[in-house]
């Protein structure tokens, strides 16, 4: 894919002292209408490993969180589970278990449109090693939960279903669609990677998009809105093990959804950035009524070895808006998630994530939120247990405590050698 040059402005921002985590202890559950905060009822499950926003879905006027345990064990070992938590007081709505050992159900998840016309969204949840090995996704009712289609992928070890997210309507049917990723298919070299543009109608193949030889091309996705106006979702794909600027610097492509051309490209500048292994739609950040891209980078060494790094492009130009490092080796800044306006400023905001931040590699995690207006700080916190990897996962849910700002919620699902570690999520709050 042929690189997009478009840097105009790189703009450092210098943190200030974290934070202890400020919001309830992860070993409480929520109260009605406190800080959302949600323990795994089991240690090593890695609950919290993904979270994303499912809508209101039991109608009670307060915004719910869908949450992955892919380590859990309800049917063997890796079986994985899926849950949907009440945003009003964190009790369980919806659950979802693994079919089978290793199936690693609630790796990845997102919210879709209402694909069943019952006035709800539904939901996508990936199982990268599911039946029959290739990997899978649910679509599952967002009212019921019950099952909908299976999508599944084409080769043993292709990962599909490593992550998903929604497009909108691609094929103008009056049903929204959706991408899911295999970054390990072999279909244009190894490890090349596949990513798949899909009907939400009937889970038919709209179109079939590849990487280059080890490139992980769908490691990570997001669908971009309607960036070059043609009506039609787009679709920004990761690659972070891309040559294209420098060994391993990783890629990150934006998708046209109308013809799946690419509309632009941006590439690692040095090697082993990794960037592209986060992608996010980062909102409109610079307020010219355009969806920016953030672009994550764990691998940047601009701040110290393995920092990491965030940048956000325009949305309409390509231009670099904002670069952001991590600040202590091997920190591995490189977690996105656009989260709406969390300061009330009318601007959108961006949440940052470095797991394995922490002094003396105690990998406590660490969360940034930062200003979409002015670029700075909002907050700045650290997770609290020990290998926790707090900010693994992140994602804007709307507004879980009542004050009409919208929330950030960060899964801490803990290390994954380090299995006595109960997984949490919680709201990030931001004063």
């Amino acid at each position: 894919m042929a690189p997009l040059l478009a840097v105009c402005l790189s703009l450092c921002l210098f943190w200030p002292a974290p934070v202890a985590d400020p919001v309830a202890d992860p070993g409480r559950p929520s109260a009605p209408g406190g800080p959302f905060s949600v323990p795994s009822s089991q240690p090593g499950d890695r609950f919290g490993a993904a979270v994303a926003a499912a809508g209101d879905v039991n109608r009670d006027g307060w915004p719910d969180v869908l949450v992955g345990a892919p380590r859990a064990e309800p049917a063997g070992s890796l079986s994985g589970r899926a849950v949907v938590l009440s945003g009003r007081d964190g009790s369980e709505l919806l659950a979802w278990e693994g079919d089978d050992p290793f199936d690693a159900l609630g790796w990845s998840l997102c919210a879709l449109g209402d694909l069943d016309g019952d006035g709800h969204a539904d939901l996508a949840l990936g199982s990268p090693a599911g039946t029959p090995g290739s990997g899978s996704v649910r679509l599952v009712s967002g009212r019921e939960g019950r099952l909908l289609a299976t999508l599944v992928g084409e080769a043993v070890g292709d990962r599909f279903g490593h992550a998903v997210c929604a497009l909108g309507d691609v094929n103008a049917d009056g049903v929204g669609d959706l991408a899911v990723s295999a970054p390990h298919s072999d279909a244009a070299g190894n490890q090349s990677g596949r990513v798949y543009v899909i009907s939400g109608a009937d889970g038919s193949w709209i179109r079939v998009l590849d990487g280059g030889p080890f490139d992980h091309f769908g490691q990570s996705l997001a669908g971009a809105g309607d960036l070059n106006a043609d009506g039609r979702g787009d679709l920004l794909v990761g690659a972070p093990l891309s040559d294209l600027g420098a060994f391993n610097g990783g890629s990150a492509y934006l998708i046209s959804g109308r013809d799946g051309g690419e509309i632009a490209a941006f590439h690692g500048a040095q090697i082993g950035d990794q960037l592209g292994h986060w992608v996010a739609n980062a909102g409109d950040l610079d307020g010219d009524g355009t969806i920016d891209l953030a672009l994550g980078a764990p691998g940047d060494d601009g701040g110290g070895l393995d920092a990491g790094a965030v940048t956000v492009r325009s949305g309409a130009t390509g231009a670099l808006l904002l670069r952001v490092t991590g600040d202590a080796t091997g920190e591995g800044l490189g977690v996105v998630a656009g989260v709406g306006d969390v300061d009330g400023d009318g601007r959108d905001d961006l949440a940052l994530g470095a797991a394995t931040a922490g002094i003396d590699d105690t990998h406590v995690g660490r969360v940034r939120v930062i200003s979409g207006a002015t670029g700075q700080d909002l907050a700045d916190v650290l997770g609290r247990r020990p290998f926790g990897w707090f900010g693994f996962a992140l994602a804007g849910v709307g507004d879980l405590d009542g004050d009409g700002r919208a929330d950030v919620v960060s899964g801490a699902p803990g290390h994954d050698d380090v299995l006595s570690v109960i997984g949490s999520v919680r709201a990030v709050r931001v004063p």
